[in-house]
């Protein structure tokens, strides 16, 4: 009969739910109770209600690059809306109402926030990414008086909610120069591969 060693007996025994992970779960309930919960029953739009009301119609109407109107019509600025309008498409079409699609939308836009920020943190301090820095920084993230002032408005939070991905774009590209890669090697991970948790 074989014998397991120590340290084979502490790996398989260590458990998922560290102390970090728990409280990031706790934290996230939190936010899904606030967002989700809030003002439950309205419909309080965070930017063109035409989103929610007909977001398929919408994305199609903001890829073209001139509006009609009873004049002339006017170009499109709106180019930008047309992923967004597709997201609450793809939202509604799990039978979700246009009401509750409007928070999920945040809550998802909040949750991406946070994960990058966290990741963002991990990539800058790798020495502690398995403590509670990245768990400090996603939450300072979400919970700062301009996200929950400004962020109020979809305008607002989306930019904010793909800032630290862009940065630790940035970043990993930069980290990998310094370790020796030239040119456009250096940044191979922003352009050839997306995020992914590690």
């Amino acid at each position: 009969m074989r014998r397991v060693t120590s340290g084979t007996r502490t790996a398989a025994n260590r458990s998922w739910w560290t102390p970090v992970r728990v409280a990031a779960v706790g934290l996230w309930l939190l936010l899904d109770w606030v967002v989700v919960l809030s003002s439950a029953g309205s419909f309080a739009v965070d930017t063109k209600p035409e989103i929610y009301l007909a977001p398929w119609h919408s994305a199609a109407a903001y890829l073209s690059a001139w509006q009609a109107d009873p004049q002339l019509g006017f170009p499109s600025f709106n180019v930008g809306l047309a992923p967004v309008a597709a997201a609450v498409g793809l939202i509604q079409a799990a039978g979700v109402s246009p009401e509750l699609s409007v928070r999920l939308l945040r809550l998802l836009l909040l949750v991406l926030g946070s994960w990058g920020a966290a990741r963002l943190y991990a990539a800058l301090r790798p020495a502690d990414r398995r403590g509670v820095g990245p768990l400090v920084a996603g939450a300072v993230a979400v919970a700062n008086p301009y996200l929950v002032v400004a962020g109020a408005t979809q305008p607002i939070l989306l930019p904010w909610a793909l800032l630290p991905w862009q940065l630790l774009c940035l970043v990993r590209g930069l980290q990998a120069a310094r370790d020796g890669a030239r040119g456009l090697r250096a940044w191979r991970w922003p352009a050839s591969r997306s995020p992914s948790p590690r």
